[in-house]
């Protein structure tokens, strides 16, 4: 059994309710006062932030698999075993919270309205199960409950960060008529629980030992091969853009990382 390294101390756990509080809370006064404004004004400028291309690859980083993605490789180059099943859990708690209040608020989304509406596109819509629904947003929820679960793991001046990029992509998913701004609020709200809920529940526990075993580690090069390795069967152009920024990316910092393990060695 691994001993916990993280505890959750009172402050973190004021600021943590704070936060929430006044997220939910921004989302109520959005959601009578300002959502349909802020669509509407996005729409009669016409600013098209959906098809910038930098924007859609920015905004995979919401995703559940780019994220995994990422933080297997932090894992992997790190030997932080421990972070993948704290995000792990964090996923598995956006999933439990999230999806419900999608289909129990059943609220659709502003892109759907433009097509019905402004557009006057009477489409069909698939039925309600099969169909994603607009509150709360999934994507900013995923982000803020890394970021929040990061805290176990990352230096406080750096999980700035973090949080900065998760506004980001809440931001652009306004931008894209995916959420309207109430939607992105919740999420993030819904987020920062669930990583908090992650931490609070398994700081003070210790992990099971297989998360330092040499399986477990295979275990987590085979996922970090397998998923880009699905993109390229299924969508070669999601992989072309993954692999030609994240990729990029990630190989520079492992060039990085090699450079810097080679120089300690040397002296």
């Amino acid at each position: 059994m691994t001993k916990p390294e993280y505890s959750v101390s009172k402050k973190t756990t004021v600021f943590v309710f704070a936060a929430i509080a006044f997220l939910l809370i921004a989302a109520a006064v959005c959601f009578l006062f300002f959502d349909q404004q802020v669509i509407r004004f996005l729409y009669n400028n016409d600013l098209h932030w959906g098809s910038n291309k930098s924007i859609k690859t920015f905004q995979y980083l919401g995703k559940t698999w780019l994220l995994a993605w990422l933080i297997l490789f932090w894992a992997i180059l790190t030997r932080q075993n421990r972070v993948i099943f704290y995000a792990a859990l964090a996923f598995l708690a956006v999933g439990a919270i999230v999806p419900p209040l999608k289909l129990a608020v059943h609220r659709e989304r502003p892109s759907d309205l433009i097509d019905r509406v402004y557009e006057q596109k009477n489409e069909d819509h698939p039925p309600a199960l099969l169909r994603s629904w607009s509150f709360p947003s999934g994507d900013t929820a995923n982000c803020f409950a890394v970021a929040t679960m990061l805290l176990a793991f990352v230096r406080r001046r750096l999980i700035i960060f973090f949080f900065i990029a998760s506004c980001f992509i809440g931001i652009l998913r306004i931008l894209v008529f995916a959420h309207y701004p109430s939607d992105v609020f919740g999420g993030a709200a819904a987020g920062i629980f669930a990583g908090f809920i992650v931490l609070k529940l398994f700081h003070h526990r210790p992990l099971p030992g297989w998360i330092d075993s040499k399986w477990f580690f295979a275990a987590q090069i085979i996922t970090f091969i397998l998923i880009p390795g699905f993109f390229a069967v299924a969508k070669i152009h999601t992989f072309i853009d993954i692999m030609c920024t994240y990729g990029v990316l990630l190989a520079l910092i492992l060039i990085v990382f090699l450079l810097q393990r080679k120089f300690r060695i040397k002296n």
